[in-house]
């Protein structure tokens, strides 16, 4: 196993070789003006696409894909030479927004969900609040005879819920605000992987699977699906806790990412202990993670008089029933083990997914090097345990849209490995800061 993880970095230090090299012989100012240039070149070739669709995610989209992938490879390569700064950050700020320049006469054009799907779904909720002034989840309207209780994922309908009340309609430029919100957290994650890991490897590949997973990320966040938001959750935690030491601040946002995905409540919970374990002053803290986490608890007892955190859970994917006996679905944990080499089981075919093995390849080896790379043997241990605490659930209940779990998971590796690696063992002084902050 050792010698495969060594061959494959070995190939990925090459390539990194190759785009150091490449990235020498142009100046950050070059690299952003073709950067800037090509991206507003394909929104005016890809416009006639976009223009009169009505809904939020299909084929003519595929415009909107490229401003902010050609953004993140800015970053990146800027990444790859520098700290990044507010500078960089408010330049490529200024270049996504000339890249979708073109398509301004669309910014006002309203779409709808496709018919069918979570997002549709999701809307269904954020609009029943927003037309009743109620906080309300409103999952018995597509769950009849469900309660009031949440019985799917409660979190990201109350962020399109704001999105209503703030514009009113779904109107297209909040699609582009919302690629730009995950813009600002690529940055957040780029500048806090460039200061907190120092193994130049690690960090490396860190910048090249960020770079990668964008293509699935604006896919998600166009489905209107929880796991981009999710994702930047956890980037926020990371910056607000490692950059400027706002504890407070990433416990909070830490708190939230629950409400977005359940399935992740054990691994936030013990990341949050082991962030929290050596601060002398935990109280404030401890009480801001709890009133955020129980968020679900609330909305529960109010509206449907019930002490309940969980949704409804409609089936056990990895429980089947063969001859009247139940049996381990085999066949589904096989499945959900190969997504993270890119591979999908589709009506009895092995079928290979192009947006998934962009990252989920690399992400195992940088995985397996974050491992080796935390040198505490507590640290190590209890990385492992926390970010298996995510892979698991979605091995045995996964079965939809993949790769969305194994999406948010990477962002649980990425969170959990800069958190525990350059937190978690540092010496604080009685305000709860890092002395090296």
């Amino acid at each position: 196993m050792g010698n495969f993880i060594n061959s494959i970095t070995s190939i990925y230090g090459k390539i990194i070789c190759f785009i150091k090299h490449r990235l020498q012989a142009c100046s950050d100012h070059k690299l952003l003006i073709v950067i800037t240039t090509a991206g507003f070149i394909s929104s005016i070739l890809t416009f006639p696409l976009l223009n009169n669709y009505l809904y939020n995610f299909g084929k003519n989209l595929a415009g909107v894909f490229i401003p902010p992938l050609l953004t993140v490879l800015y970053l990146t390569c800027i990444s790859f030479r520098h700290l990044l700064s507010r500078r960089h950050l408010l330049q490529a700020a200024c270049s996504y927004i000339l890249q979708i320049l073109p398509f301004a006469p669309l910014f006002f054009q309203v779409f709808q969900p496709t018919g069918g799907d979570d997002f549709s779904r999701y809307y269904g909720y954020a609009k029943n609040m927003a037309d009743n002034h109620t906080l309300w989840g409103g999952d018995n309207l597509f769950f009849a005879g469900a309660g009031n209780h949440y019985v799917t994922q409660p979190g990201y309908r109350y962020f399109i819920y704001l999105e209503l009340l703030a514009f009113g309609k779904l109107y297209r430029f909040v699609q582009f605000l919302n690629i730009g919100l995950y813009l600002l957290a690529v940055y957040c994650l780029q500048k806090t992987i460039r200061q907190a890991v120092h193994d130049k490897l690690v960090w490396r590949m860190l910048l090249i699977l960020v770079l990668l997973f964008t293509p699935y990320a604006i896919k998600n966040l166009l489905m209107g699906l929880p796991e981009w938001f999710t994702m930047a959750l956890l980037i926020f935690a990371c910056y607000c806790y490692i950059v400027p030491g706002h504890k407070i601040a990433a416990v909070f946002l830490l708190g939230l990412v629950p409400f977005f995905r359940q399935n992740l409540l054990v691994a936030v919970v013990l990341l949050f202990i082991s962030l929290v374990w050596h601060i002398k002053k935990k109280v404030v803290l401890v009480l801001v993670f709890l009133i955020i986490l129980l968020l679900p608890v609330y909305h529960n007892l109010y509206y449907a008089g019930k002490w309940r955190f969980f949704v409804d859970v409609f089936e056990l994917p990895f429980i089947k029933s063969v001859d009247n006996k139940s049996v381990v679905n085999l066949e589904l944990v096989v499945n959900n083990l190969l997504h993270y080499i890119g591979f999908d089981i589709t009506n009895g075919h092995v079928v290979f997914s192009f947006i998934a093995g962009l990252f989920l390849p690399l992400a195992v080896v940088v995985y397996c090097l974050m491992v080796r790379s935390l040198q505490v043997v507590s640290a190590k241990l209890l990385f492992i345990a926390v970010t298996m605490s995510a892979v698991i659930p979605v091995v045995l209940l996964g079965t939809a849209y993949y790769p969305r779990f194994e999406f948010v998971n990477v962002g649980v590796f990425i969170a959990t490995y800069l958190l525990l690696s350059t937190c978690l063992f540092y010496p604080e002084n009685d305000t709860g800061f890092r002395y090296d902050f």
